[in-house]
């Protein structure tokens, strides 16, 4: 899973599964990052748009779904579990970043008291883990349920 960038600058999502190269392009997107793939072989990324805003994706059987999070000025998946839970992070209005979960609907995970919340995993007991920017502006990691 990554990104690679080709001659003309344009960035491309692939997976390399089973000596098997593939590329992943969401459609019409300026850009795509493949960041994670589950057991069942679900891949999530995020794709950026003619105007440079980002959105989240999922890619299960060959069908690309884009992940908006309500009112998100962008939105990253990083990871999915086998029962197809996404986590990631969307940035908000006042350029704030914010765990998010999804599966069919959406809910945010933020560490209480933090400026900034990412989540990058999911596993199939539904921990997650990331990291998160204190008050003080000093990162540190996070592990939860």
């Amino acid at each position: 899973m990554g990104a690679w960038v080709d001659a003309t600058g344009t960035e491309h999502g692939y997976s390399y599964i089973g000596n098997t190269f593939a590329v992943i392009d969401f459609p019409l997107s300026k850009g795509t990052e493949a960041l994670g793939i589950n057991k069942f072989g679900v891949i999530v990324g995020d794709w950026t748009d003619a105007s440079s805003k980002a959105h989240g994706y999922i890619l299960n059987n060959g069908q690309f779904t884009s992940l908006d999070f309500p009112g998100a000025v962008s939105t990253i998946a990083f990871g999915v579990n086998d029962a197809g839970v996404v986590a990631g992070y969307y940035t908000d209005a006042s350029n704030n970043q914010h765990g998010f979960l999804y599966q069919k609907s959406y809910s945010t995970v933020d560490v209480a008291g933090a400026a900034n919340t990412l989540l990058v995993r999911i596993n199939n007991n539904n921990q997650i883990c990331g990291a998160y920017i204190d008050s003080k502006s000093e990162e540190h990691g996070l592990i939860g349920r």
